[in-house]
């Protein structure tokens, strides 16, 4: 697409001139295609783009991948997803590492680009956006990723934990209980866990249960395993309890009749003790 010197008002940004100009394009592009004024699409899109709006550059981006001004042009709708980069809105970084990490904008195919992804994520995590950090955090533990970093996974789930995404604290313990190999991984995958689960999600019980049968970050202890194993099947549906059910089994192998009603009693508790904690934790 040829560039050509626009004539555009003094403020294009101002909120009436913007408006009008961006309606002017939309009008243009959605009438029939022999009939819309696409000279109109390309000024006034370019005059705001060149201005810094973020959604006339990825207007532009998605027209040139379809072929509203002639020929499809990935190159230079590149250009424009990466000016449209340039923002300090989180929620738009993060939206633009989606479509490069997908290759799709509105419904039209563009390279997908994982290195560019990654850096509109880093972005957006740095302004605080948990779900930003919380993609690093899976792109960075996925095999087919050629730089996969285990540990760097999980400083972005830690990143997202921190930012308020509960999910992302028990990926990380979960990160940390199998693959830690640093002194003090294994308590802090048991810390994780333990605020996951007041927290109310499946995974810190389980966490902590498959922690104290296994002995790993705590000392072993059956009776406080078979504790969060129960915890852990309350919080799941019949259907989805045959591994803690089997987990449960494993523990009263270990235990006298009495140490699995004490079992159960602690369980209660811990269960007691979550309801008057969730309500005032983030």
């Amino acid at each position: 697409m040829g560039r050509v010197a626009l004539a555009c008002p003094d403020d294009p940004l101002a909120p009436d001139v913007r408006d009008r100009l961006f309606n002017e394009a939309q009008s243009e592009i959605r009438k029939p295609l022999q009939s819309g004024n696409f000279s109109i699409v390309q000024d006034n899109l370019l005059c705001l783009s060149d201005a810094g709006d973020y959604e006339a550059s990825i207007f532009m981006a998605a027209l040139l991948l379809g072929n509203e001004f002639g020929e499809r042009d990935e190159e230079e709708a590149r250009t424009f997803l990466m000016r449209a980069a340039n923002t300090q809105s989180a929620e738009n970084l993060y939206s633009i590492g989606q479509v490069l990490l997908l290759g799709s904008l509105e419904g039209r195919k563009i390279k997908v680009d994982i290195d560019a992804a990654i850096d509109a994520f880093v972005s957006a995590s740095a302004l605080g956006y948990a779900k930003a950090s919380a993609e690093l955090c899976s792109i960075y533990r996925t095999d087919s990723y050629d730089r996969k970093s285990i540990r760097t996974a999980i400083e972005f789930c830690l990143t997202a934990s921190e930012q308020g995404d509960r999910l992302s604290e028990a990926i990380a313990a979960d990160l940390l209980f199998e693959f830690g190999e640093y002194p003090g991984d294994a308590e802090q995958a048991v810390d994780l866990y333990f605020n996951s689960a007041m927290h109310g999600t499946n995974v810190g019980p389980l966490g902590l249960g498959k922690a104290y049968e296994q002995g790993v970050g705590v000392l072993q202890d059956y009776m406080l395993a078979h504790a969060w194993y129960n915890v852990a099947s309350s919080r799941l549906s019949p259907g989805n309890r045959k591994e803690v059910a089997e987990a449960l089994s494993r523990m009263e192998a270990y235990l006298g009749p009495e140490q699995v009603v004490h079992a159960q009693t602690t369980a209660r508790n811990i269960l007691n003790d979550m309801q008057s904690y969730a309500p005032h934790k983030n």
